[in-house]
């Protein structure tokens, strides 16, 4: 355990969080160690994201993102900490230890098999056994160079090809079916899982190679076979050509989405970069965090064939869901989009591309084909309102609800109507009696209360001085710290205290680098704005002794009351009253316990 938190900790201070947020943020200086930019986690035009230097974390004030350097890479680009961890790790020039021993040694022997498989594919490729399969790229008009980059292959028509190669090189016949390279025979042994297919590896954001895709080249059915799902390979959250195209998206600030393999292929050959494909598979939310990690815009060229444009109305909600701003590639004749790249020529895609419109524009014609069809004029307008209902944000909603209801010819308040309907709320500009609230809505969130200052400042003191705010929160009752915003947040802290200063530190730097929770944003806002705390002529027990009056005081109301009734129970309200009055009045003139 000691071994594994070092080299954690010899990593994160390896790399500096400013130089590794800045290779995909632009960052400007806003203080001593402090930095912002505009977030790469959600679109905005205002810089609210923020970066601390000496204390190494980030946070957005506009989507409550946050974490350390660790947690950036594993949001930015869909990695686990395991890989952010080895990634950073290998940026910083540190040596990789077998960290976690079983999951380390078992991954590794997996991509160590898809090593030497790759390798035996790409051999066989150039060998007299690969010539049909040379002759098919050259038929689709693909490179030498886009052949090497994409690191395409070919697996020859035996049924132990690359079993018997692997297992001469020490690849046992286990590890060749959990890699998804071998199955078992109906009559015992083991059989190669693609056999006379080309081979399409699928690499992963590190690119290393994850799985595999084979293509018929005698027009057997299934077209494509993909790997089955394994401990290193998930169909469902990864996606083809993002390692080599992660680059572009980010300096272009934009994806282009694909269905099939040689799309990608055709479009990185023309010069078209930034361009991903899902791997046989539906786009599914995981697909769509990791576009949204690297961009806010995707152009959607599925084949303009009725099964591509079925996929496209199925992507939208996801991607609408991710806060992905989304255009759709109008493509014609039925075509694919290598087709088109080839008969067309780059430029013609190219300009296809850059003059997608928005999405809504592709929603309102499907429409418009249906209720030609008989679907119906409204019962077409109710799917296209289904779609927008799904965008988070409420501008874009209204927004694209303005334009799809002008394009098929309802009202705009009918349109709010239908669409508040869907989302299962009132419309709005209607009136109080026909939009109440209804005894089974819930009730609409109260505005969120800000911590008081000496809440604020006592959070300063622990993380200014963990020394010598430990003793006071030992000694505090859990009683002083509770009926406030930050009370959960403090609760927590006093627990840390209990161990002393050293932990309480560890405490709240753990908070800032961990998972987003409320306690983590309360303590970023109030660590993020350090103006008036002076830890040379303030003391922390006056931010203590503030919260106890703060608490008695709340204590007062009910005891006013409970003291003008009669009998026994308000002579004793009446004692109690005077008890607290006297305490708040002592804790007022400084004679409670102060910190040393």
């Amino acid at each position: 355990m000691a071994g594994r938190e070092a080299f954690r900790d010899q990593v994160r201070d390896s790399n500096d969080i400013v130089e590794v947020i800045g290779e995909a943020v632009a960052l400007r200086r806003a203080g001593t160690g402090r930095f912002t930019g505009l977030c790469p986690f959600h679109n905005e035009t205002a810089p609210s994201f923020h970066v601390n230097a000496e204390r190494g974390f980030f946070h957005c004030f506009g989507c409550k993102e946050s974490g350390d350097v660790f947690g950036f890479l594993m949001k930015r680009e869909g990695l686990s900490f395991v890989e952010a961890l080895h990634q950073l790790a290998r940026r910083a020039g540190i040596p990789i230890p077998e960290t976690d021993p079983k999951k380390f040694s078992r991954d590794e022997r997996l991509r160590g098999a898809n090593r030497k498989a790759l390798d035996h594919y790409q051999r066989r490729l150039r060998s007299e056994a690969g010539f049909e399969a040379r002759a098919y790229l050259k038929k689709r008009g693909l490179s030498e160079s886009t052949i090497a980059e994409y690191g395409l292959g070919f697996a020859p028509d035996r049924w132990d090809d690359l079993i018997t190669t692997l297992q001469r090189s020490g690849v046992d016949s286990a590890t060749l079916v959990e890699a998804g390279l071998a199955r078992e025979g109906k009559r015992g042994g083991h059989l190669d899982f693609f056999r006379n297919r080309l081979i399409v590896p699928i690499f992963d954001s590190q690119g290393r190679a994850a799985g595999f895709a084979g293509r018929s080249l005698d027009g057997s059915e299934p077209k494509y076979i993909n790997s089955p799902d394994s401990p290193i390979y998930r169909k469902r959250s990864i996606l083809y050509g993002l390692h080599q195209a992660r680059s572009t998206i980010r300096r272009e600030r934009s994806a282009i989405l694909f269905e099939g393999y040689f799309d990608c292929l055709s479009a990185w050959q023309a010069g078209i970069g930034g361009a991903v494909a899902v791997c046989g598979t539906a786009l599914t939310p995981d697909h769509a965090k990791l576009l949204a990690a690297q961009t806010r815009d995707v152009v959607l060229a599925f084949d303009a064939d009725a099964g591509g444009r079925r996929a496209t109305l199925a992507s939208l909600p996801i991607l609408l869901e991710a806060q992905l701003r989304v255009r759709v590639a109008p493509l014609s004749g039925g075509r694919d989009p290598d087709d088109i790249i080839r008969e067309d020529g780059a430029d013609a895609f190219r300009e296809a591309i850059r003059k997608a419109p928005a999405f809504v524009e592709f929603l309102v014609e499907e429409a418009r084909e249906r209720a030609r069809s008989g679907g119906g004029r409204a019962a077409a307008a109710r799917e296209v309102l289904e779609i927008i209902a799904r965008a988070p944000s409420p501008l874009d909603r209204e927004e694209w609800l303005t334009e799809a209801a002008g394009s098929l010819g309802f009202s705009l308040e009918s349109a709010r109507q239908e669409m508040a309907r869907l989302e299962g709320r009132p419309a709005a500009g209607r009136t109080r009696s026909e939009g109440a609230q209804s005894p089974a809505d819930p009730a609409p969130a109260p505005p969120r209360r800000s911590p008081t200052p000496a809440e604020r400042d006592l959070i300063r003191w622990a993380d200014a001085r963990p020394d010598k705010v430990a003793g006071l929160l030992r000694e505090a009752e859990p009683g002083d710290l509770q009926g406030f915003v930050s009370s959960d947040l403090l609760l927590d802290l006093k627990q840390a205290a209990e161990s002393g200063g050293s932990r309480l530190a560890e405490r709240i730097q753990e908070l800032l680098a961990g998972e987003p929770t409320d306690g983590q944003q309360l303590l970023i806002e109030v660590l993020e704005h350090q103006v008036g705390l002076n830890t040379e002529k303030q003391n922390p027990g006056e931010c203590l002794d503030a919260l106890r009056i703060l608490s008695l005081r709340q204590q007062l109301p009910a005891l006013r009351a409970a003291a003008g009734g009669d009998g026994e129970e308000a002579l004793t309200a009446l004692a109690e009253l005077q008890r607290v009055s006297e305490e708040i009045d002592r804790l007022r003139q400084g004679s409670g316990p102060q910190g040393s």
